[in-house]
């Protein structure tokens, strides 16, 4: 885990993020849907953007976007939904450290957060 010097943050996410996410999301899901034998469909790539778009915090390093967290919180328990980092900024422990920031934030005993991983 390669962090020195670091600064990560978030923040909302804004209109004008959705074609980065949407670019995010093409990078990162059409080599496993390939592989899985499907055909990446622009509309679904774009609907799973729109989907719960307020929900998604957009995560920064030292000020620059490096990828998106998002976790549905108007439901009881709250829904982790993904997390995605952009190719360049994986391998480095960020979405480990962006992860543990969310579930510190969870209200002791009030919310619980499911974790969804399949590969």
């Amino acid at each position: 885990m390669n962090t020195p010097n670091t600064e990560l943050s978030f923040r909302r996410s804004k209109p004008i993020d959705f074609n980065w996410l949407l670019e995010l999301r093409r990078d990162k899901m059409n080599p496993h849907l390939i592989a899985a034998g499907f055909t990446p469909e622009e509309q679904t790539h774009r609907d799973a953007v729109q989907t719960d778009f307020g929900d998604a915090m957009i995560l920064q390093l030292n000020g620059a976007d490096i990828g998106v967290i998002k976790v549905i919180k108007t439901t009881k328990p709250w829904h982790f939904r993904h997390i995605q980092i952009a190719p360049e900024f994986q391998a480095r422990g960020l979405g480990t450290i962006a992860l543990n920031r969310m579930l510190e934030k969870l209200p002791l005993l009030q919310q619980v957060l499911f974790l969804m991983y399949s590969e």
